[in-house]
């Protein structure tokens, strides 16, 4: 079991008190609970799954997900026993009008996993308590701020799932990304998911994930002056020929070629 852990011990906030954040890959089938907490806890699931519950309500999380315990509330979660997760945590304290966040227990949501990796790469550093509470604090207002970007969109919720799922291919292009698994972490079917995405942009999701990785990959050759092996393999290709014929259809020239006509000149 691997658990990495920091405590935060200078309260002098008042809005938003950050009390800890931490990251731990759990054995299989280890467990907390039941149990009750003092302040809101947030845990971000990177990778592995379990089981969340509150009262008679149980959860299977998968990666990608979070799951949120409010102050005084007695739950209980456990790692599954063949695939145990992965996860990283937030803990807080709050003064603030966090009605919005009442019926929230299980969440998928966009914009969330660069947070919580930002925080497991603070939590490895040696800061002063001061500047560790400052940030950890910003990490919050920030995750709360994307709990509130999904309501504009309460009348419409395909408009929202295509949202979430630009978000995922935005923040998971370098990554094996298949239409399923997409439809499956947004929870609906996939032909219906393909239908609304076309809908909505005009592409297929496979285009619109093709579209997003070329563009990626030109500015990695141009601006970055990555090789065409770096650049594919930076966007998801592990096959640079698979890569190049994409990227000439794309473009109209090879990745090379491409890299030298739009590459600035030293």
């Amino acid at each position: 079991m691997l658990i990495a852990e920091l405590l935060i011990q200078d309260n002098s906030l008042h809005d938003v008190t950050p009390i800890m954040c931490g990251e731990e890959k759990c054995e299989p089938s280890h467990s907390y609970g039941p149990a009750i907490r003092e302040y809101y806890l947030i845990h971000y699931v990177f990778s592995g799954k379990g089981t969340f519950q509150t009262g008679d309500k149980v959860w299977q999380v998968k990666p990608g997900q979070m799951f949120m315990i409010h102050p005084y509330e007695l739950t209980y979660y456990c790692a599954d026993d063949r695939d145990p997760w992965q996860y990283c945590w937030i803990g807080f304290q709050c003064t603030l009008n966090l009605s919005f966040l009442q019926d929230q227990h299980v969440i998928l949501l966009p914009g969330s996993n660069q947070i919580f990796e930002d925080l497991r790469a603070y939590k490895n550093q040696q800061q002063e308590q001061k500047e560790a509470c400052f940030y950890l604090c910003g990490k919050i207002y920030e995750l709360l701020s994307l709990f509130h970007r999904p309501q504009k969109y309460q009348q419409n919720k395909t408009f929202d799932y295509v949202c979430k799922a630009q978000n995922y291919i935005r923040t998971n292009y370098m990554n094996k990304i298949a239409v399923e698994t997409m439809a499956n972490q947004l929870n609906i079917d996939r032909s219906y998911f393909s239908m609304i995405f076309k809908k909505y942009t005009g592409k297929s999701p496979q285009q619109y994930l093709i579209d997003y990785r070329m563009e990626k990959a030109s500015e990695f050759l141009t601006r970055y002056a990555l090789t065409p092996s770096e650049a594919a393999f930076s966007v998801g290709y592990s096959d640079i020929f698979s890569f190049s014929k994409i990227f000439r259809k794309h473009f109209g020239l090879s990745p090379r070629a491409f890299q030298k006509k739009n590459s600035p000149e030293l």
